[in-house]
């Protein structure tokens, strides 16, 4: 299962639904879950069900990027630097 479904990105940008997501955040995707993967040293969206921590992170890093492209690759808030930390424990790193 993917770490972000087309639902839980249209949620996360505030859309009733995938189809009225612009396409451009659906590139964000993969990137994130690659950008979570490096950071924790962890897949996330391989196991089911997908730990809501790591989704919730996958969402608010989608919407910083989507809405402010020159964020992309990079992570600067304090609580999501937190969020990040915290998955890494979780997978014991």
């Amino acid at each position: 299962m993917a770490l972000l479904t087309p639902q839980k990105v249209a949620e996360a940008l505030d859309y009733d639904s995938p189809e009225q997501v612009p396409p451009k955040a659906f590139s964000y995707v993969p990137a994130i879950e690659e950008y979570l993967a490096v950071a924790t040293g962890k897949r996330w969206g391989d196991e089911e069900p997908v730990d809501p921590l790591a989704q919730a992170t996958a969402q608010v890093i989608l919407v910083r990027w989507f809405e402010d492209p020159g964020q992309v690759g990079k992570v600067s808030d304090q609580s999501l630097i937190t969020m990040i930390g915290m998955l890494k424990a979780k997978a014991g790193g």
